[in-house]
């Protein structure tokens, strides 16, 4: 779901992993819901996380930088915690994930207001979750 690689060849940005919504697949219609489970609530935007681009942070689509992208960057430039927790997050070797939310991008619903919404936090590495707390 849009690996980024270095030119050496190593992982700068894993987002999530390939998930399919409840009922959308045969194997998410008989759910154990006896076994221990995270469930996400489905936000109604576009995937975001950050890339180091020489001494810039650049907010990316999975399909790198693009009009959506964009207004993200806007959207910090006024923000700047957002740029700096993903700056930390890369210098770490992790990818932030976020869903924008915006009225800009409207998918189906309508948000009041524009909003970077913090997903998931990804090691670049493993590919595990941080828990976040």
């Amino acid at each position: 779901r849009g690996l980024i690689f270095s030119p050496a060849g190593d992982v700068i940005s894993r987002p999530f992993h390939k998930f399919f919504n409840l009922n959308e697949k045969e194997e998410t219609r008989n759910v154990d819901w006896s076994r221990s489970h995270t469930v996400l609530d489905k936000l109604d935007g576009s995937m975001i996380r950050f890339l180091k681009l020489g001494n810039t942070i650049r907010a990316a689509t999975k399909m790198g930088l693009t009009d959506i992208s964009a207004q993200v960057d806007e959207f910090v430039k006024t923000r700047p915690n957002y740029l700096l927790f993903a700056e930390e997050c890369i210098s770490l070797g992790y990818t932030a994930i976020f869903e924008w939310c915006s009225k800009k991008n409207r998918i189906v619903i309508e948000y009041p207001e524009d909003n970077l919404v913090l997903l998931a936090i990804r090691y670049n590495y493993t590919g595990e979750y941080a828990q976040i707390i």
